[in-house]
Protein backbone atom coordinates (compact mmCIF):
# COMPACT_ATOMS: atom_id res chain seq x y z
CA UNK A 1 0.00 0.00 0.00
CA UNK A 2 2.86 2.35 0.80
CA UNK A 3 4.43 1.61 -2.56
CA UNK A 4 1.17 2.27 -4.37
CA UNK A 5 0.70 5.51 -2.45
CA UNK A 6 4.22 6.56 -3.37
CA UNK A 7 3.67 5.78 -7.04
CA UNK A 8 0.40 7.72 -7.01
CA UNK A 9 2.03 10.72 -5.32
CA UNK A 10 4.89 10.66 -7.83
CA UNK A 11 2.44 10.51 -10.72
CA UNK A 12 0.48 13.44 -9.33
CA UNK A 13 3.69 15.43 -8.91
CA UNK A 14 4.67 14.79 -12.53
CA UNK A 15 1.25 15.90 -13.78
CA UNK A 16 1.38 19.07 -11.67
CA UNK A 17 4.94 19.82 -12.77
CA UNK A 18 3.89 19.61 -16.41
CA UNK A 19 1.30 22.34 -15.84
CA UNK A 20 3.76 24.69 -14.15
CA UNK A 21 4.51 27.99 -15.87
CA UNK A 22 6.66 31.01 -15.16
CA UNK A 23 4.53 33.83 -13.80
CA UNK A 24 5.55 37.43 -13.17
CA UNK A 25 6.74 36.56 -9.66
CA UNK A 26 8.01 33.01 -10.09
CA UNK A 27 6.79 29.50 -10.90
CA UNK A 28 3.00 29.00 -10.82
CA UNK A 29 1.27 25.60 -10.60
CA UNK A 30 -2.36 26.38 -11.54
CA UNK A 31 -3.91 23.59 -9.48
CA UNK A 32 -2.12 24.77 -6.34
CA UNK A 33 -2.18 28.51 -6.98
CA UNK A 34 -4.45 30.61 -4.77
CA UNK A 35 -4.76 34.05 -6.33
CA UNK A 36 -6.40 35.41 -3.18
CA UNK A 37 -3.20 34.75 -1.23
CA UNK A 38 -0.89 35.94 -4.00
CA UNK A 39 0.35 39.02 -2.14
CA UNK A 40 3.78 40.01 -0.83
CA UNK A 41 4.69 38.96 2.69
CA UNK A 42 5.02 42.00 4.92
CA UNK A 43 8.32 42.63 6.69
CA UNK A 44 10.27 45.31 8.51
CA UNK A 45 13.19 46.34 6.28
CA UNK A 46 16.78 46.77 7.39
CA UNK A 47 18.21 50.11 6.31
CA UNK A 48 21.51 51.87 5.83
CA UNK A 49 22.65 55.08 4.14
CA UNK A 50 24.60 55.79 0.97
CA UNK A 51 25.67 59.44 0.70
CA UNK A 52 22.40 60.57 2.29
CA UNK A 53 20.30 58.03 0.36
CA UNK A 54 18.36 55.67 2.63
CA UNK A 55 18.87 52.09 1.41
CA UNK A 56 16.41 49.48 2.68
CA UNK A 57 16.38 45.73 2.04
CA UNK A 58 14.42 42.69 3.09
CA UNK A 59 15.91 41.41 6.39
CA UNK A 60 16.78 38.14 4.61
CA UNK A 61 19.36 40.21 2.68
CA UNK A 62 20.80 41.87 5.80
CA UNK A 63 24.31 40.56 5.15
CA UNK A 64 24.36 42.30 1.75
CA UNK A 65 23.27 45.72 3.00
CA UNK A 66 26.79 47.05 3.51
CA UNK A 67 27.82 46.03 0.00
CA UNK A 68 24.73 47.53 -1.64
CA UNK A 69 25.10 50.86 0.18
CA UNK A 70 28.80 51.01 -0.72
CA UNK A 71 27.96 50.34 -4.37
CA UNK A 72 25.31 53.06 -4.53
CA UNK A 73 27.13 55.74 -2.52
CA UNK A 74 29.24 57.22 -5.37
CA UNK A 75 26.33 57.64 -7.79
CA UNK A 76 23.91 58.76 -5.07
CA UNK A 77 26.36 61.47 -4.06
CA UNK A 78 26.76 62.62 -7.66
CA UNK A 79 23.08 63.26 -8.29
CA UNK A 80 22.06 64.41 -4.80
CA UNK A 81 20.00 67.58 -4.98
CA UNK A 82 19.18 67.24 -8.68
CA UNK A 83 15.54 67.09 -9.85
CA UNK A 84 14.26 63.54 -9.66
CA UNK A 85 17.19 62.24 -7.62
CA UNK A 86 15.94 59.44 -5.35
CA UNK A 87 15.79 60.02 -1.61
CA UNK A 88 15.37 56.35 -0.83
CA UNK A 89 16.39 53.03 -2.38
CA UNK A 90 14.24 50.02 -1.60
CA UNK A 91 14.23 46.37 -2.53
CA UNK A 92 11.39 45.13 -4.71
CA UNK A 93 10.36 41.69 -5.90
CA UNK A 94 11.86 40.51 -9.17
CA UNK A 95 9.55 40.26 -12.20
CA UNK A 96 9.85 37.47 -14.79
CA UNK A 97 8.59 36.66 -18.26
CA UNK A 98 8.38 33.25 -20.00
CA UNK A 99 10.91 34.17 -22.67
CA UNK A 100 13.97 35.63 -20.94
CA UNK A 101 13.34 35.17 -17.23
CA UNK A 102 14.11 38.70 -16.06
CA UNK A 103 11.54 41.18 -17.35
CA UNK A 104 11.54 44.91 -17.84
CA UNK A 105 13.85 47.57 -16.48
CA UNK A 106 16.15 46.33 -13.73
CA UNK A 107 16.01 49.49 -11.60
CA UNK A 108 13.39 52.22 -11.72
CA UNK A 109 12.98 55.65 -10.13
CA UNK A 110 9.44 56.83 -9.51
CA UNK A 111 7.14 58.46 -6.97
CA UNK A 112 7.08 61.75 -5.10
CA UNK A 113 9.52 61.97 -3.43
CA UNK A 114 11.42 59.75 -5.91
CA UNK A 115 12.33 56.22 -4.83
CA UNK A 116 14.87 53.91 -6.46
CA UNK A 117 13.42 50.39 -6.68
CA UNK A 118 15.85 47.47 -6.95
CA UNK A 119 15.03 43.77 -7.58
CA UNK A 120 18.10 42.73 -5.57
CA UNK A 121 17.35 39.02 -5.82
CA UNK A 122 17.51 39.20 -9.62
CA UNK A 123 20.55 41.47 -9.87
CA UNK A 124 23.11 39.15 -8.33
CA UNK A 125 24.84 38.99 -4.97
CA UNK A 126 28.52 39.07 -4.09
CA UNK A 127 29.87 35.54 -3.88
CA UNK A 128 27.00 33.99 -5.86
CA UNK A 129 27.87 32.32 -9.19
CA UNK A 130 31.36 33.79 -9.07
CA UNK A 131 30.27 37.43 -8.70
CA UNK A 132 32.86 39.64 -7.01
CA UNK A 133 32.03 42.68 -4.92
CA UNK A 134 33.64 44.92 -7.56
CA UNK A 135 31.56 43.47 -10.39
CA UNK A 136 28.38 43.91 -8.39
CA UNK A 137 29.29 47.50 -7.54
CA UNK A 138 29.79 48.31 -11.23
CA UNK A 139 26.46 46.67 -12.08
CA UNK A 140 24.50 48.56 -9.42
CA UNK A 141 26.08 51.87 -10.41
CA UNK A 142 25.30 51.31 -14.07
CA UNK A 143 21.68 50.42 -13.40
CA UNK A 144 21.26 53.42 -11.08
CA UNK A 145 22.45 55.95 -13.67
CA UNK A 146 20.56 54.10 -16.43
CA UNK A 147 17.36 54.71 -14.49
CA UNK A 148 18.33 58.27 -13.56
CA UNK A 149 18.96 59.34 -17.16
CA UNK A 150 15.55 57.98 -18.19
CA UNK A 151 16.89 55.34 -20.59
CA UNK A 152 14.11 52.90 -19.63
CA UNK A 153 13.97 49.38 -21.05
CA UNK A 154 16.17 50.16 -24.06
CA UNK A 155 19.77 51.32 -24.43
CA UNK A 156 18.61 54.93 -24.36
CA UNK A 157 19.30 57.79 -26.76
CA UNK A 158 22.87 58.71 -27.67
CA UNK A 159 22.68 61.69 -25.28
CA UNK A 160 21.41 59.49 -22.44
CA UNK A 161 24.19 56.99 -23.10
CA UNK A 162 26.84 59.73 -23.04
CA UNK A 163 25.62 61.21 -19.75
CA UNK A 164 25.31 57.71 -18.31
CA UNK A 165 28.93 56.95 -19.25
CA UNK A 166 30.15 60.26 -17.81
CA UNK A 167 28.35 59.71 -14.50
CA UNK A 168 29.80 56.21 -14.30
CA UNK A 169 33.28 57.61 -14.94
CA UNK A 170 32.86 60.05 -12.06
CA UNK A 171 31.50 57.23 -9.86
CA UNK A 172 34.65 55.18 -10.26
CA UNK A 173 33.89 53.14 -13.38
CA UNK A 174 36.42 54.44 -15.96
CA UNK A 175 35.10 54.94 -19.48
CA UNK A 176 37.86 52.71 -20.82
CA UNK A 177 36.52 49.76 -18.80
CA UNK A 178 32.82 50.39 -19.37
CA UNK A 179 32.48 48.20 -22.50
CA UNK A 180 33.77 45.29 -20.42
CA UNK A 181 31.33 46.11 -17.63
CA UNK A 182 28.43 46.34 -20.07
CA UNK A 183 29.23 43.03 -21.72
CA UNK A 184 30.57 40.87 -18.91
CA UNK A 185 28.71 41.51 -15.67
CA UNK A 186 25.48 39.86 -16.74
CA UNK A 187 23.48 42.94 -17.69
CA UNK A 188 20.56 42.51 -20.08
CA UNK A 189 21.10 43.46 -23.71
CA UNK A 190 19.10 46.69 -23.42
CA UNK A 191 21.75 48.17 -21.11
CA UNK A 192 24.50 47.99 -23.72
CA UNK A 193 25.62 51.07 -25.60
CA UNK A 194 24.15 51.26 -29.10
CA UNK A 195 26.55 49.62 -31.51
CA UNK A 196 28.48 48.35 -28.51
CA UNK A 197 29.98 45.00 -27.66
CA UNK A 198 28.11 41.87 -28.65
CA UNK A 199 29.12 39.46 -27.30
CA UNK A 200 32.53 40.67 -26.15
CA UNK A 201 33.89 44.08 -25.15
CA UNK A 202 35.30 46.51 -27.69
CA UNK A 203 37.31 49.71 -27.14
CA UNK A 204 35.39 52.68 -25.76
CA UNK A 205 35.42 54.67 -28.98
CA UNK A 206 32.93 56.60 -31.09
CA UNK A 207 30.79 59.74 -30.72
CA UNK A 208 28.97 58.57 -27.56
CA UNK A 209 32.15 57.97 -25.60
CA UNK A 210 33.74 61.15 -26.99
CA UNK A 211 30.79 63.17 -25.66
CA UNK A 212 30.97 61.28 -22.36
CA UNK A 213 34.63 62.21 -21.94
CA UNK A 214 33.86 65.88 -22.63
CA UNK A 215 31.07 65.93 -20.07
CA UNK A 216 33.08 64.01 -17.46
CA UNK A 217 35.93 66.53 -17.82
CA UNK A 218 33.68 69.42 -16.76
CA UNK A 219 33.80 70.65 -13.15
CA UNK A 220 31.19 68.99 -10.93
CA UNK A 221 29.37 72.29 -10.43
CA UNK A 222 29.12 72.79 -14.19
CA UNK A 223 27.77 69.26 -14.64
CA UNK A 224 25.17 69.82 -11.93
CA UNK A 225 24.07 73.12 -13.39
CA UNK A 226 23.61 71.62 -16.84
CA UNK A 227 21.80 68.55 -15.51
CA UNK A 228 19.49 70.67 -13.35
CA UNK A 229 18.51 72.69 -16.43
CA UNK A 230 18.27 69.85 -18.95
CA UNK A 231 17.28 66.67 -17.09
CA UNK A 232 13.68 66.88 -18.26
CA UNK A 233 14.69 67.08 -21.91
CA UNK A 234 17.34 64.38 -21.43
CA UNK A 235 14.92 61.94 -19.83
CA UNK A 236 12.25 62.55 -22.44
CA UNK A 237 14.74 61.78 -25.22
CA UNK A 238 14.61 65.27 -26.74
CA UNK A 239 18.32 66.07 -26.47
CA UNK A 240 20.78 65.22 -29.21
CA UNK A 241 24.35 64.10 -28.64
CA UNK A 242 25.56 67.48 -29.91
CA UNK A 243 23.68 69.24 -27.10
CA UNK A 244 25.70 67.46 -24.41
CA UNK A 245 28.40 70.00 -23.41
Amino acid sequence: MLTLAGVAAAGTAVVLARTARLGPHGIVVPALHDAANDVPISYTPVCGHAAGLAVCLNPAYRSYLTGVTAALAPVAGQVAGLPGAPVRATQMGAAYDPGEGGAGQAMTISGNPPVLRMPVGALGLAGAFGWTAGELSDQYRLLFVHAFTGAGNGPGTAAQQAVQAALLQDAGVPIATQPKVLSSVGLPSWARVTGGPTPGPEPAKGPVYAAARRFAALPRATQHGWLAAHLGALRSGHLTLGQVP
